[in-house]
């Protein structure tokens, strides 16, 4: 008897399921990579928004010598940002760039930015507007962790903080 070995060529099934399993295991890696890169690239969208409305702020206070009227609730904390449609006279009401900038980087974190004007005095006037603005400060939360807020002021520059009053009653960036 003559017996002839008979060579399978392929894979078991214990082989191809373990391959399966790699591939699985390295698409949900790269794919949580991918969708993190896409939050930071977002993040570095709202904070150069932030950066032009602080430039368009500083333009309209060259121009006024102010930054309009005084938001916030009346009470030295900080609101939802003022905008067009709702008639208080601020550094967005006049100025479509920075209300342009403001609600793409609103759009695009998913969230509604923060808005605080003091004039450096104790009394701030009712939400109706009544004072002119010396400082300013936004915040708004970054897209990658929301639970952080990238904060622009007449006084500072960009940072991770939210926007209050100091002890002065002026507007700042708080970390």
């Amino acid at each position: 008897m003559i017996y002839t070995l008979i060579m399978n060529k392929g894979f078991t099934l214990i082989e191809l399921l373990v391959v399966i399993a790699i591939i699985g295991i390295l698409s949900s890696v790269v794919l949580s990579s991918v969708n993190l890169a896409r939050s930071k690239g977002i993040d570095a969208s709202v904070k150069a928004n932030l950066a032009g409305v602080r430039s368009q702020a500083e333009i309209y206070y060259d121009s006024n010598g102010d930054f309009g009227a005084l938001f916030g609730d009346g009470a030295g904390a900080s609101a939802n940002c003022p905008n067009s449609g709702d008639g208080t006279a601020t550094i967005f009401e006049d100025d479509s760039v920075a209300l342009a900038q403001l609600d793409d980087s609103e759009a695009k974190s998913g969230s509604t930015a923060t808005c605080l004007a003091g004039d450096g005095v104790e009394d701030m006037p009712d939400a109706s507007g009544a004072g002119d603005a010396i400082t300013y400060a936004i915040s708004i939360p970054l897209k990658s962790d929301p639970l952080l807020n990238w904060c622009v002021s007449s006084t500072q520059g960009g940072m991770l903080g939210t926007a209050q009053l100091d002890a002065s009653y002026n507007a700042v960036c708080v970390p």
